[in-house]
């Protein structure tokens, strides 16, 4: 079911600190990106939502806009870590451009589901997610700053 695809995200986008940061950072964009790939797939196969329907996904997305946005803040402020691990940093920023990606791939998925009176409304809870992803995209794309 649609509903579901908001609120199947791992908890492992939080990244706890741990010895092997780049193994970590590895897990938890391969978690988030198959989410976001599965949430876009249950979508696409989906049948377009009723109107009632519809409201029942607006919670689950704007939980996952808020949880998107805090997971792009902690990474962006972790930035000066990656910085030292030289690697690091191109690796988040490529993660980041492939999640970004996946990201608007599912909301454009589920957004098409929502009847058309609707998918205003859904693009609009939808929409904080892309600029949160260009900042991170922007910050780590300076190298050290």
């Amino acid at each position: 079911m649609l509903s579901g695809s908001f609120v199947s995200f791992p908890s492992t986008l939080f990244l706890p600190p741990q010895a092997d940061l780049k193994s970590a950072i590895l897990q938890a964009s391969t978690d988030l990106t198959d989410s976001l790939k599965k949430g876009t797939s249950v979508a696409e196969e989906s049948e377009p939502l009723t109107q009632d329907e519809a409201f029942t996904i607006i919670e689950p997305a704007q939980t996952l806009v808020e949880d998107t946005k805090s997971v792009l803040n902690t990474i962006v402020a972790a930035k000066p870590k990656f910085d030292q691990l030289f690697i690091a940093s191109p690796l988040v920023l490529q993660i980041l451009k492939d999640d970004r990606a996946a990201a608007k791939n599912l909301t454009e998925a589920v957004t098409e589901k929502v009847p058309l009176e609707l998918q205003e409304v859904a693009t609009g809870i939808t929409t904080p997610i892309d600029p949160a992803f260009a900042a991170a995209i922007k910050k780590y794309s300076a190298f050290g700053l």
